[in-house]
């Protein structure tokens, strides 16, 4: 009998601004943890591999990126609000506020991205 497969943890970033904790692993899961409710949000299938990189924003959205060469950006509980894919295996991830001629919109509108080369 084979060893049940252990889906280890790749990836873990505090939130900025509340008591959430992001875990990413090696199969491409993620696990959002609230730390003042005790409360664990599984989500299975995030990513297709390994998440290698992630950022918390301002108003809690979590970007994470993967060996997938995709990047999510999902809320709190974990939900999928956006995803696209990528040319190159994120390695870092940030929010950003993007500047126009008008007024900059309000909180963090943008995701840049650094690649693995």
């Amino acid at each position: 009998m084979e060893p049940p497969v252990i889906d280890q943890m790749s990836f873990l970033l505090w939130s900025k601004t509340s008591s959430l904790l992001a875990v990413g692993t090696s199969k491409g899961n993620l696990l959002v943890y609230n730390l003042q409710t005790s409360r664990k949000v599984p989500v299975l299938g995030k990513h297709t591999r390994r998440i290698t990189c992630g950022c918390w924003s301002s108003q809690n959205l979590l970007a994470l990126g993967g060996e997938d060469k995709m990047i999510t950006i999902s809320n709190q509980e974990g939900d999928t609000i956006r995803q696209t894919s990528v040319r190159l295996e994120p390695s870092d991830i940030q929010f950003s506020v993007m500047k126009t001629d008008e007024r900059a919109s309000p909180g963090e509108s943008t995701v840049i991205c650094r690649y693995l080369v």
